[in-house]
């Protein structure tokens, strides 16, 4: 056909509207793409399938990645779907860890908000809900909200819930979502991913590490988000319960290593206040109370009786700790903290006898070994 035929040809074409068609329309994505990560979590993941298909706010995708289960995980899941065909599931060939299955949720999701739920917790029926009313309202990149945790003692039974409400607050500006890093982190709402909303298009190509990682992985996703972040709602609510079973704190608080990641994330905090101006006797001396948390853990992990950490080796650890830059600066240099035993614990970690240190840690693992509440109540 010639070229002035051809485009005569084109030209000529109807439109679909002028024969009464209506074109094509692309569906619309989910108000909220859920990413649940499955492994070994037989017990729980049928509950926990319930929970979300149980929500006051039906418009939303689950998106279950199986991390190469051996036990009836897949199976209790499938029963659980029921036919749901907002439920969809993605097979990982070998076990590549949690923070590879997120990411694969993440490159499936349509939804343009992310959250995580987590296999073994039971989010109440407005967890979703909630955030819709938020993004309804106030459009904003993040939301955080509540959470309700049950602490679990050796007998699986609930030895105490402690509901974690944060004060309300709108953060608009990149100078204002700064401020809140910090109040954030000293209410240990940082660390629970499973309690926010993220924008999809904030994240982007956005992707949790995947190598040298084994703790706070998401934590470091989550900073670079609130960087990034235009607009952070903190909601006074609780719409998220979160099972903290002591035996399994146990296995991921004693392990070697552990401290690096605690250690980085403290660090990553400071430098954020650094880089955003607001780096205070008084943040300094939070931060630090956050920190001599995570020492005191540390020096826990090595004076357990089941440690084959050596006396010498502990002592060298913490003299090597008062070598540490980030120590001197938000323990040795900061001010004192208030608070009899955040005093106490002060005192004991900038104190030249390391065995002071020694002493207060090890008895930090031994009401811990009481069970979660005594822990918990115990915590600087």
């Amino acid at each position: 056909m010639e070229p002035d035929k051809v485009r005569a040809s084109r030209e000529a074409s109807p439109d679909p509207k002028e024969l009464g068609q209506e074109a094509p329309k692309t569906p619309e994505p989910p108000m909220f793409s859920l990413i649940m990560c499955l492994f070994g979590v037989e017990e729980y993941v049928r509950d926990a399938i319930a929970a979300i298909r149980a929500q006051d706010f039906d418009n939303w995708e689950l998106i279950l990645v199986d991390d190469a289960s051996k036990d009836h995980t897949m199976l209790r899941a499938l029963r659980g779907i029921k036919g749901d065909s907002r439920i969809r599931v993605i097979h990982n060939d070998a076990n590549i860890g949690l923070a590879a299955s997120r990411n694969r949720g993440l490159d499936a999701a349509h939804g343009r908000y992310i959250c995580f739920p987590d296999a073994e917790d039971l989010p109440k029926p407005n967890y979703l809900s909630l955030a819709a009313a938020v993004i309804k309202e106030q459009d904003p990149d993040i939301i955080v909200s509540g959470v309700v945790q049950d602490f679990y003692n050796h007998k699986g039974e609930v030895a105490f819930s402690e509901e974690q409400n944060l004060e309300p607050v709108v953060a608009t500006g990149k100078e204002e979502v700064a401020k809140i890093l910090l109040p954030l982190e000293s209410q240990n709402a940082l660390s629970f991913i499973y309690t926010k909303y993220f924008r999809r298009s904030l994240i982007g190509g956005l992707r949790f590490e995947t190598s040298g990682v084994h703790f706070s992985e998401d934590f470091f996703w989550e900073l670079e988000l609130f960087e990034r972040a235009q607009k952070v709602v903190v909601v006074g609510q609780s719409a998220y319960r979160f099972e903290k079973h002591l035996r399994k704190e146990r296995q991921i608080s004693y392990t070697k290593g552990t401290f690096l990641q605690r250690h980085r994330r403290i660090a990553a905090i400071q430098a954020h206040q650094e880089d955003h101006g607001l780096d205070t006797p008084e943040s300094r001396s939070q931060l630090g109370r956050l920190y001599a948390t995570h020492i005191l853990a540390e020096i826990a992990r090595i004076t357990d009786p089941e440690s084959p950490v050596p006396l010498e080796e502990r002592i060298g650890w913490v003299e090597f700790l008062h070598e540490d830059p980030l120590f001197q600066k938000l323990i040795e240099g900061a001010q004192p903290p208030k608070g009899f035993i955040n005093q106490r614990v002060h005192k004991a970690l900038v104190s030249k006898n390391p065995k002071s240190a020694l002493r207060l840690g090890h008895l930090a693992g031994y009401l811990w070994s009481f069970g979660p509440e005594t822990w918990s109540r115990t915590q600087p």
